[in-house]
């Protein structure tokens, strides 16, 4: 795990306690050098002496956390009063873990990465954000909510402008026998695409050093990648055991997803069973709350968890459930699954006649996540038969008995500046399909 921020602030004070309270944030690690003092200086300025005590009235427990030596960094430290950890190596997290001990205790505690911000001079020891940050520090916390004042560096740099298209998987018509990273990134860069979803459905199989390659291969193309989770995971199942073992599909999901460099890991909250849908959401909220602390704990903090709309009734998965479980943490972005929506409606939503009105209700419903969330969802696309329990099978394109349809949808992503990633799930189709809504976006 690297250290990149995801807030960017003027300098040390604009960190309000505000602001930490709102994140849940109880403490902070501090660097030196062009943070609280300026370059190898032992001068603390009165505005940031004034400002530490502000922390320390709020109750937000500091400490300082430095790539310099101690011969640097103790005087500095014991003469404001705070612990200090020398040679911390940023922006890997060895100092930081160091830290973290030293403010919460283990590993094993409730207390994670999300209790805790760490400020330092993004110019020394992390990558450079998107927008000019004249003389100030970097500070990694949780997410940017809505309504924040900071900026989310990470996600500006990861998002687009207009929408990416790809497919799930390879096409029937993709040439290759054998794992091949240049040929998939290839042949995917070949029909337009600017996205590939990974499939895991069985199981998440791929060694992480292919899963490297392919990621390379891809980001040379300009290929953004997600993974589908394993189908195994049910979020509200009665046996705890099965919901540990989701928790777990996640994790190993997460792991693959960084060594692709993606971030999205799109997931099937599974069924209902036997079960109120209230109570199934319930559950499935509270492994839901476990499974992002348990990403967190294992440095899969990056990872985006994006719950799926599913197709069958007895799933759980309707619009409005998908949006409870995002609202467990800022990070989780819903994936929309248009053709589920219409498969468990049997076909009366997004149906030809209204789409255009289904799909500007669905979209103004996302808004409810915030701007960015709201903008940049994640989708996947197809058409799909159903039956009076909901999504049948995967269509393609071509099979023009079934919806939905894909002209609408689009027009209000373009006349509302909208950018999700779409993945096209079509039958064996699903390149040249995702190229069919490529270009039809790119002709409006």
């Amino acid at each position: 795990m690297i250290l990149t921020p995801e807030f960017i602030f003027r300098n040390v004070e604009a960190i309000r306690p505000e602001f930490l309270a709102q994140q849940g944030i109880q403490a902070l690690v501090l660097d030196v050098d062009n943070t609280l003092t300026g370059d190898g200086s032992q001068v603390l300025e009165d505005s940031v002496q004034a400002w530490l005590q502000e922390m320390k009235a709020a109750g937000i427990s500091l400490t300082v956390v430095s790539n310099n030596t101690a011969r640097r960094v103790r005087p500095f430290a014991e003469r404001i009063g705070l612990g200090w950890v020398p040679l911390a190596c940023k922006p890997l997290p060895i100092g930081l873990m160091v830290a973290r001990r030293r403010l919460w205790g283990t590993r094993s505690t409730p207390t994670g990465w999300r209790q805790v911000c760490t400020a330092f001079a993004a110019s020394s020891c992390c990558p450079a954000p998107p927008t000019t940050r004249p003389g100030g520090c970097g500070s990694s916390a949780s997410w940017n909510p809505s309504g924040s004042t900071a900026i989310s560096a990470k996600e500006a740099n990861s998002m687009s402008e207009t929408p990416r298209f790809g497919s799930a998987g390879l096409s029937d018509s993709y040439p290759g026998k054998r794992f091949d990273p240049e040929g998939i990134a290839a042949f995917t860069a070949g029909v337009g695409l600017t996205a590939f979803e990974y499939q895991c459905g069985r199981g998440v199989r791929l060694a992480l050093d292919k899963a490297d390659a392919l990621g390379k291969a891809c980001a040379a193309q300009n290929i953004q990648l997600s993974v589908h989770a394993p189908y195994y995971i049910s979020m509200s199942s009665l046996e705890e055991d099965k919901r540990l073992h989701s928790i777990d599909y996640l994790l190993q999901s997460c792991a693959l997803v960084k060594a692709l460099g993606g971030r999205r890991v799109i997931f099937h909250s599974g069924s209902c069973g036997k079960q109120s849908r209230e109570e199934a959401l319930e559950k499935a909220l509270d492994t839901m709350e476990r499974a992002v602390k348990a990403c967190d704990e294992a440095g899969f903090e990056d990872c985006i968890l994006c719950p799926e709309t599913m197709g069958k009734v007895n799933q759980l998965g309707t619009l409005d459930e998908v949006l409870a479980l995002c609202s467990v943490d800022p990070r989780i972005t819903p994936c929309i699954d248009f053709g589920h929506l219409y498969a468990r409606s049997q076909g009366v939503q997004f149906a030809e006649a209204t789409a255009a009105t289904d799909y500007a209700a669905l979209l103004d419903k996302l808004q409810t996540l915030g701007p960015e969330r709201a903008a940049h969802f994640h989708a996947h696309f197809s058409r799909i038969a159903y039956t009076k329990g909901g999504e049948k099978c995967h269509l393609t394109f071509a099979d023009t008995q079934f919806g939905p349809p894909h002209a609408p949808l689009l027009a209000l992503l373009k006349e509302r500046g909208l950018a999700p990633t779409i993945i096209c799930e079509s039958a064996g189709t699903q390149a040249e399909d995702a190229q069919q809504l490529s270009q039809a976006y790119a002709a409006l």
